[in-house]
């Protein structure tokens, strides 16, 4: 949010006037205390002074499809917008967004009013004021000044990094705040209203809108009015108008329910068929069978229709615009199925349930990025859905220890990588590992509602009503991810006693969480599944770790060879180092006196029994300090060694103890 305007007021003349950015606005807001929360997950505070129920939009693209670069009198085009809308309390002014645009005129339920046009927005004065709970009909006259932002039109002669495109073209894209450089609204995301539009374009020109073409008129010997309604609420990003000389490719998918959704795809036609690098029939194929797929984890698609726009160029892989998403040229090479997943994902993530406020956005690309695991699992078995999985997690692990806390990221950081969409989509993952399918009749009533708009503290309101019962406390899984920064990085060792007792052999397991030693205090706490195995023959046994340093026993009937912590990948950790250390732990006892960690620099007390050799490692293996013993006591010096964990073999000539010790600075 902005910063207060009462007790800033110089410095909110400032943003509001001299910072035309979007995200640089947003990062000089104050946001949270990014710390373990005592109480409830925060809420933010939504300004629903306005409601919109309605858009009605009137486009004249004609000229600007004709040339792109037309620009008469500095207009890209002439734009009309009827905002059907209810305020909450009473008031004189209402404001709508709008930014480098000319305003012509508005109207008030069909009379002129007077309007102030800044930067960022027009607020527009009633003299009578509003009236909370009336409708009002407030209709803007005006023209964009600019084709590159909200708005992108390019000709089939320009030539950019790209190349060249066969015809033509003006598409539209919105997220998070673009909308307002093409039509004057409420930009909010919270605030969903139906949209009506109608444009006028070219003969051979085809309009393409959220939602279903309702009309197609003939204006004059060289142009149409063409038609779209969406009969679903939706926000103002997720509003889509493109136009260009398209063909369609038509699919139909079977939902759960028994309806029939139609699929329409548009694209140019040369892009058709399979002999050529782009190729709509080869990109397309699998649409139906997605719907199908991803209906089992998240319910019954919400929506009547769906289908695709290819646009070129265009800065990003696709947007999920509502019912109708926009992708890449590109991804017409066919090879990018898992991205059209992405995309179908976001029809239940992010727009039958869209994030309240942009803190939110994990929930919306979270799911969108879970479901193109859960794709590659229909499509190749749990290993395709486990490498798409752990692909994302290298991609978050590459910058983690870098990262802020997935939660209310600022505008400038929305669509981070690493936390949007990598971290988020684990967060899914982790929640469906550890719950299963309560976990997947929970999303289902989540998205069964009608559209809505949701913020994350009420999806843990009610992912806790829903499955009360969970390993971990939702309130501590929310809170470590979602509002703390890092992830798990375990030490592990398995000491293994070589003398079976009635049958069995012990395994002693040592773990510590070690992330601290990145400058990150929180000890997180999650089920640890621990597998030990020779062969075929497996022990799977599962824990819940809940502090830095934990340690349990197995019990097997075997002598284990194979040692793993989290063998599918259900949690996201990183640097898991196992040591396997095969003893009698009768014949050698040796200790380290006082605990486990110490500080660079200072040694390490130890004892060690006469005719043991002692030996330190670091983690990567490389010998550190060697001593054979002449009396128990010893002294290990670490001057100059890097902080992290070492490892300290006691050998003797019946078997060797492993022991890791912690070192910080």
């Amino acid at each position: 949010m902005l910063l207060c305007y009462a007790q800033h007021d110089l410095q909110a003349q400032f943003v509001e006037k001299i910072i035309l950015d979007d995200g640089l606005r947003d990062a000089m807001s104050t946001k949270h205390s990014c710390m373990v929360q005592a109480g409830e997950f925060p809420l933010h505070v939504i300004d629903s002074l306005i409601d919109v129920r309605e858009y009605e939009l009137w486009f004249d693209w004609y000229d600007l499809l004709v040339d792109p670069t037309y620009a008469g009198q500095g207009r890209q085009y002439d734009g009309h917008v009827k905002i059907v809308l209810v305020v909450a309390e009473a008031t004189d002014t209402v404001r709508l967004n709008s930014r480098s645009m000319v305003i012509d005129s508005v109207h008030i339920n069909g009379a002129p009013t007077t309007f102030k046009v800044s930067t960022t927005s027009t607020i527009i004065t009633r003299a009578p004021g509003f009236a909370p709970s009336q409708t009002y009909v407030v209709d803007v006259w005006y023209a964009p000044v600019q084709r590159r932002r909200g708005l992108y039109a390019y000709s089939a002669s320009e030539i950019d990094s790209l190349g060249s495109i066969p015809t033509n073209l003006v598409y539209t894209f919105s997220e998070p705040n673009d909308a307002a450089f093409w039509f004057p609204c409420h930009n909010m995301p919270h605030d969903k209203a139906l949209f009506t539009l109608h444009a006028r374009v070219p003969d051979g020109y085809t309009v393409v809108s959220n939602g279903v073409q309702t009309d197609s008129i003939v204006d004059g010997d060289s142009a149409t009015w063409q038609s779209w309604h969406c009969p679903v609420e939706m926000p103002t990003y997720l509003f889509v108008a493109n136009a260009s000389k398209f063909s369609r490719l038509d699919q139909t998918a079977t939902s759960v329910d028994g309806r029939t959704i139609p699929i329409s795809n548009y694209y140019w036609a040369v892009d058709h068929d399979t002999s050529r690098y782009f190729s709509a029939v080869r990109a397309f194929k699998n649409l139906p069978r997605m719907v199908s797929a991803l209906e089992q984890y998240f319910g019954p698609y919400p929506f009547d229709t769906y289908g695709h726009t290819v646009v070129w160029p265009i800065g990003v892989g696709g947007m999920e615009h509502q019912t109708m998403t926009t992708v890449s040229r590109r991804w017409l090479v066919g090879d990018l199925d898992f991205a059209f997943a992405h995309e179908l994902g976001h029809q239940w993530s992010g727009d039958q349930v869209t994030c309240g406020t942009w803190s939110d956005i994990w929930l919306n690309e979270g799911g969108a990025s879970w479901s193109e695991a859960l794709w590659l699992k229909e499509v190749g078995g749990d290993s395709e859905y486990q490498r798409q999985m752990m692909g994302r997690a290298e991609k978050y692990f590459h910058t983690a220890r870098l990262e802020p806390p997935v939660y209310d990221l600022p505008l400038v950081s929305l669509f981070n990588e690493a936390l949007t969409y990598c971290k988020s989509a684990w967060i899914y993952h982790m929640m469906y590992s550890m719950c299963g399918d309560d976990f997947l009749r929970a999303l289902h009533s989540w998205y069964s509602s009608a559209p809505t708009s949701k913020q994350t503290a009420e999806f843990v309101a009610f992912i806790k009503q829903e499955v009360p019962n969970t390993p971990v406390a939702w309130d501590t899984f929310f809170d470590q991810w979602l509002l703390q920064t890092y992830h798990p990085k375990l030490a592990a060792v398995f000491v293994v006693n070589t003398n079976p007792h009635d049958g069995k052999y012990v395994v002693n397991v040592d773990l510590q969480q070690v992330q601290h030693l990145e400058g990150i205090t929180t000890v997180f706490e999650f089920p640890l599944d621990i597998r030990v195995a020779t062969g075929t023959t497996v022990y799977d046994t599962t824990i819940i770790v809940r502090s830095n340093d934990v340690k349990t026993r197995l019990s097997v009937p075997f002598m284990p060879t194979e040692f793993d912590l989290d063998p599918d990948h259900k949690v996201l950790m990183q640097d898991t180092i196992s040591i396997v250390t095969s003893v009698d732990t009768d014949v050698i006892q040796p200790s380290i006196l006082g605990a486990n960690s110490g500080i660079v620099g200072n040694p390490i007390h130890t004892r060690l029994p006469e005719g043991a050799r002692l030996r330190v490692y670091s983690v990567t293996g490389q010998q550190l300090f060697a001593k054979q013993s002449s009396s128990e006591q010893c002294l290990i010096p670490t001057e100059g060694w890097a902080p992290g964990v070492v490892l300290l073999v006691f050998e003797s000539e019946t078997g060797n103890v492993s022991i890791p010790f912690i070192l910080t600075q």
